[in-house]
Formats: C-alpha cells, sequence, structure tokens
C-alpha cells in the first residue's frame, strides 16, 4: 500500500492557520494591548462579544481528540453516546446561572482566586497544582493523538506537527492573552464546523442522499436509543 503524503495545496492551508495563530497573538500582544494586567490577560477586560466568546467556549471543549474520537465510539457502540449531551446541557446551565454570577460578583479572575477567598493560599497552590499536573498530561495526549493519525495517513513527520503547534499555540497564548486565545479559537471553530460539514457533505454524496446514509446505519445497529434503558438496569441489579 502507497504511502500518501499532504499535497501542496494542503500544506499551504496547514502554514496557513498555523501563521493565522500567531498573527492573531502578535496582533493583541504588540499592538492592541492597552496594559499589562491580571484582567487583560485573563479575562480580555471583560469586553468580549457573546458570539466570539461561545464559539471559544465550545472549541475550549473539543480538541482533536474529540473529533477523531466521537465518530469510532459512535461506529462501534451507536448514538446512545449522544445522551451525553443532556448531562453537558444541565452542566452548563446551572455553571452559567449559579457560578459564574457569584465569580463576577466577587470579581474573581479564576476559579483558584475564589479558593484563596474561601479557604487559604494552601487550598488555592493544591488546586493549582492538580489541574496543572492534569493539563499537562492531557495537552501531551491532544497533542501527540492527532499527530500520530496525520502522520499515519498523510506521512507528515510526527515530531514537527507536535513541534510547531505547540510552540504556535504557546506564543499566542502567553503573549496575547485570553484576546488572543478567543480569536484564535473562533478561527479554530470555523475550519471545525467547515471541515465537519464538508465530510457529512461528502458522505451524503458518495452514498447516494441522508436516506441511504441512515438506512445503512440503522441496518448495522448504528442508531440505537435504548441499548441500555433503566428497565434493562434495575432487572439486572
Amino acid at each position: 500500500m502507497a504511502l500518501r503524503t499532504l499535497s501542496a495545496v494542503d500544506y499551504v492551508l496547514l502554514i496557513m492557520l498555523l501563521l493565522s495563530s500567531a498573527v492573531i497573538g502578535a496582533i493583541f500582544g504588540f499592538f492592541k494591548s492597552k496594559k499589562s494586567s491580571a484582567k487583560e490577560f485573563l479575562l480580555a477586560d471583560g469586553g468580549m462579544g457573546v458570539f466570539p466568546t461561545a464559539l471559544s467556549i465550545m472549541v475550549s471543549f473539543l480538541s482533536a481528540i474529540t473529533l477523531l474520537g466521537t465518530p469510532s465510539e459512535v461506529y462501534i457502540y451507536g448514538t446512545m453516546y449522544c445522551y451525553q449531551a443532556i448531562s453537558w446541557t444541565i452542566a452548563s446551565t446551572i455553571t452559567a446561572l449559579v457560578f459564574m454570577p457569584k465569580f463576577r460578583e466577587l470579581n474573581c479572575t479564576s476559579a483558584y482566586e475564589y479558593l484563596e477567598k474561601r479557604f487559604d493560599r494552601s487550598v488555592r497552590m493544591c488546586a493549582s497544582f492538580a489541574f496543572s499536573f492534569f493539563m499537562l498530561i492531557y495537552m501531551a495526549i491532544v497533542l501527540y493523538a492527532p499527530a500520530l493519525a496525520l502522520s499515519q495517513t498523510t506521512g507528515l513527520n510526527i515530531w514537527l506537527s507536535v513541534v510547531s503547534i505547540g510552540v504556535i499555540c504557546t506564543f499566542y497564548s502567553s503573549v496575547g492573552g485570553m484576546k488572543a486565545v478567543i480569536w484564535t479559537d473562533v478561527l479554530q471553530a470555523i475550519v471545525i464546523i467547515v471541515g465537519l460539514l464538508a465530510a457529512i457533505i461528502r458522505g451524503f454524496i458518495v452514498l447516494g442522499g441522508v436516506g441511504p446514509v441512515f438506512s445503512i446505519a440503522l441496518k448495522g445497529g448504528r442508531i440505537q436509543l435504548d441499548r441500555y434503558c433503566i428497565r434493562e438496569y434495575i432487572f439486572y441489579i
């Protein structure tokens, strides 16, 4: 089997995406930054609009692992995976209506600052260390997993992918602060949405339309909404 490689157009688009993220960080870090403060760096002065902020939050909950793993999860176990949207909706609503107003009232820049006010600095340091340790492991997986998949399918060097993405992300986050992070997330959201729509539309075209797609999924047992229903769970208990 011949090894597939990226075309010139693919390389141009990849480089443009990485450079765009770096440019956004440079713009907000060197040209549009009015002052150096924790509020500006961490909260973007509280002046960002609803639309870019919403897209940024959405992308924050997504990663290459999600985009690679979710289709495989649904293909293997069916559409029962979609029920997690219920828990996400409940958790997000409670967070927006209960926790966030309290944080804004206390003028906290982070949940860790609230922990220090509520308890003491040692609790804040423990929580910060635990989260940092978790994110260190998580980010390693987030960078390595898609780089490995890209390397296996296109022949792109895996360490080139890891280093380039890691350096660019570190640059725009540390230089541009939250404003740069939000706007690069908006760019990533557009790329993700366009990519997913392109894949979905292409799949419909190849298989002959929406009907055949769902017919094949139904016959293959992929569309399941009651595989682990409450009655069966209670019965086995």
